[in-house]
């Protein structure tokens, strides 16, 4: 794994929503996630998970990585202690 790589949900982590598969018993989390607000945005991910742990639903995840994913976020690359690339934007 990428040392640049986030911490799971298991371990409390961040957990990015284009990367999640739903099964049947996480469908009623749709409509938390159509109907936010525009400006909680660089929030939905993390309202997104909340809302899936209040409901009482379990979540799970690999043991490896299945998805190579890239952000568009200055901040996530400044994070990770890189320069921003040139496509970089602001949430």
């Amino acid at each position: 794994m990428s040392s640049n790589a986030a911490p799971g949900i298991d371990q409390g982590g961040h957990a990015d929503t284009s990367c999640l598969l739903l099964a049947r018993s996480g469908f009623s989390l749709l409509s938390l996630w159509t109907s936010m607000p525009r400006a909680l945005t660089p929030v939905c991910d993390f309202i997104f998970v909340q809302g899936a742990r209040r409901r009482g639903l379990r979540l799970v995840q690999g043991s490896k990585p299945t998805l190579f994913f890239t952000s568009r976020y200055a901040i996530h690359f400044q994070q990770a202690g890189r320069a921003p690339p040139a496509y970089a934007t602001s949430p």
